[in-house]
């Protein structure tokens, strides 16, 4: 909702800010919720995040919008599939998304995921009938900071998250984004969290990232049965 900003109550905020005491802010295993974000307005916490860059590769206007469209719903849907899911956002052709992954075998889950976003993304190059959309994951595990965004008594207002994993996962799909056949990038931490029959499907690259062309079984099988 639209409220003027007034420069002396930015004075009472910027002193609030800077005079918090954060000498006992542990980083923790779990997310913080809206609540506890009430009161405290920055927390610091451990978190995994997969970072989805799509590329649209078709000029029909109508064909893009439905494209575009099928991304909305279906990479957001397998994206809030996990259990530990925690924020979910869209920026232009990337999409960023915060999981509690507390377990090893919640970053096996993770894993899943990014296999189903591949095979989807198969599926919606077959029914347009060309290879209409690129698509790059990367998936990241370290601390980061979480903050309440704007005045801290809204409790409408969102959060940002910001941090090495966020930054991390930009930089490596649009560093591989046309320069790799593969399709989903993970780094180290991730890879050495994984059970060993994921494992496998890893090639290590250079720079402690492993990468994976890793599908979905019943989707690809899906696909294939539909071909023929």
């Amino acid at each position: 909702m639209y409220k003027q900003y007034s420069l002396n109550e930015a004075n009472v905020r910027v002193d609030n800010i800077l005079n918090m005491n954060l000498s006992n802010l542990d980083t923790v295993e779990i997310l913080p919720t809206n609540e506890d974000l009430r009161t405290q307005t920055v927390r610091k916490a451990f978190a995994s995040v997969i970072c989805v860059k799509f590329k649209i590769k078709i000029n029909d206007e109508i064909k893009r919008l439905k494209i575009q469209r099928l991304i909305a719903s279906e990479f957001y849907n397998i994206l809030n599939s996990h259990e530990g899911i925690y924020n979910i956002s869209i920026l232009n052709d990337t999409f960023i998304a915060l999981y509690n992954t507390p377990r090893k075998g919640d970053i096996d889950n993770l894993i899943g995921i990014a296999a189903k976003l591949n095979s989807i993304t198969q599926y919606f190059n077959f029914c347009v009938g060309t290879e209409a959309v690129d698509i790059k994951i990367a998936i990241h595990y370290s601390p980061i900071s979480i903050c309440r965004l704007g005045q801290t008594d809204d409790v409408n207002n969102g959060i940002c998250y910001l941090g090495d994993s966020v930054s991390h996962t930009f930089k490596i799909v649009n560093d591989v984004f046309d320069n790799s056949n593969d399709v989903i990038f993970i780094t180290d931490v991730i890879f050495k969290n994984l059970k060993n029959e994921y494992k496998v499907f890893f090639e290590k690259l250079d720079n402690d990232i492993y990468s994976t062309t890793i599908s979905n079984n019943l989707i690809s099988n899906w696909i294939d049965k539909t071909k023929k």
